[in-house]
């Protein structure tokens, strides 16, 4: 996700320079919403058995397996699904009300229900 964020960043500020908040806003926003989608994917994967039944996971499959190794528990997952998403919303709507436009909190919702879904 971060990359074509970056893209964006560097070919719209080709033209007009871009301000530091927005584009810290942006990129925060970004990295916690994909977080936040990580995490809820590990905590679904987890709770539907997929994960525990992959023995021959490997860094291109199976999750990252925090849960199965017992690195972390699923109320900790959880929480952290909360805070990151929490986070990215508090940046959007931050973006949103310094003239980023309202259609920002339309794309976080969107964001969102495809990140849970």
């Amino acid at each position: 996700s971060l990359i074509p964020i970056l893209l964006g960043i560097m070919v719209a500020g080709q033209s007009n320079p871009l301000p530091i908040l927005r584009v810290l806003l942006v990129i925060g926003g970004i990295f916690f919403y994909h977080g936040g989608s990580n995490l809820i994917n590990d905590l679904y994967d987890d709770l539907s058995g997929t994960d525990q039944i992959n023995h021959y996971y490997s860094p291109f499959n199976g999750g990252s397996r925090v849960l199965q190794e017992g690195l972390i528990t699923r109320d900790i997952c959880i929480k952290a699904v909360v805070f990151c998403f929490t986070v990215g919303t508090v940046c959007a709507l931050l973006l949103a009300s310094s003239g980023g436009g309202w259609e920002i909190i339309l794309l976080g919702i969107a964001g969102l229900f495809c990140a849970y879904f």
